[in-house]
């Protein structure tokens, strides 16, 4: 995308001075819009015993984009690749045990970066999250079948016909 009609737009870094300036990005590109951004998952679940083991992976792309309005080459963000997955056991009761990592290959990428307002100079943005690994047990209670989790000692007494699910983390590390 571009902004079709930006006259009086914010000036980069590059041409500011101590005077408030405008710039016109008309046909300039969009800020925080990766020119491409593609995600695939795969799952697999298979029966084992009364219950079904699982597993799942996802992979995030974009291509770099500018992070701020002003279009400046300071806060150019490279493109970067996420990869997360899971695996686990779901008891026949619905109890599911889970060991999950984000960011799996411990991406090192910048999420956004904008120029601070008041022409200061200052740019600030937020780095990425580091590999993270967890295992939790969880239990999926669907109110309208009144399921319970005997895992967590947990009943549904609820018997109304709205579907929704609750979701309980006894433990995470």
């Amino acid at each position: 995308g571009e902004y079709s009609d930006y006259p009086v737009g914010p000036c980069p870094l590059e041409v500011q001075t101590a005077a408030t300036t405008q710039c016109s990005l008309t046909g300039r590109r969009l800020a925080s819009l990766p020119r491409f951004a593609i995600t695939a998952g795969l799952d697999y679940a298979r029966p084992v015993g009364a219950g079904q083991i699982f597993a799942h992976v996802d992979a995030a792309s974009r291509s770099g984009f500018n992070g701020d309005p002003s279009l400046s080459r300071f806060t150019y963000i490279l493109g970067y690749n996420l990869t997360n997955a899971n695996i686990g056991y779901r008891f026949a009761d619905g109890t599911e045990l889970i060991v999950f990592a984000r960011n799996l290959l411990d991406a090192d990428y910048i999420q956004n970066l904008t120029i601070q307002a008041g022409n200061s100079g200052l740019i600030v943005g937020t780095p990425s999250d580091p590999r993270t690994q967890y295992h939790s047990r969880q239990c999926l209670i669907r109110c309208c079948c009144c399921k319970s989790c005997p895992a967590f000692g947990i009943t549904s007494a609820h018997t109304g016909e709205i579907d929704h699910t609750i979701i309980v983390v006894n433990s995470v590390f």
